[in-house]
């Protein structure tokens, strides 16, 4: 008994050095936000023969890539198609 109280009372300064408070609210962080400039005016699109009575065509669109935008163009697809 005398040897595991002899233990402890070594190991306790060692124990206590890792242990600390923080006083305060943590320190803030630097947050950079980047805002996309606004994409350039829609190209036109050739709006071609539908390929059949049950096609839509859906228009196409400027696509952010995080470097620029790209241009995406129109296409058909078939009606009752949903996005997910």
């Amino acid at each position: 008994m005398k040897t595991h109280l002899n233990l402890l009372i070594l190991a306790l300064p060692v124990l206590a050095a890792g242990c600390y408070v923080q006083d305060g609210p943590p320190p803030p962080r630097h947050v950079v936000a980047y805002e996309a400039p606004p994409p350039p005016p829609p190209q036109v699109d050739v709006i071609t023969v539908s390929p059949g009575p049950d096609y839509i065509w859906v228009g196409g669109y400027h696509r952010w890539t995080g470097h620029g935008y790209y241009w995406v163009p129109g296409h058909y697809e078939r009606r009752g198609r949903r996005w997910r």
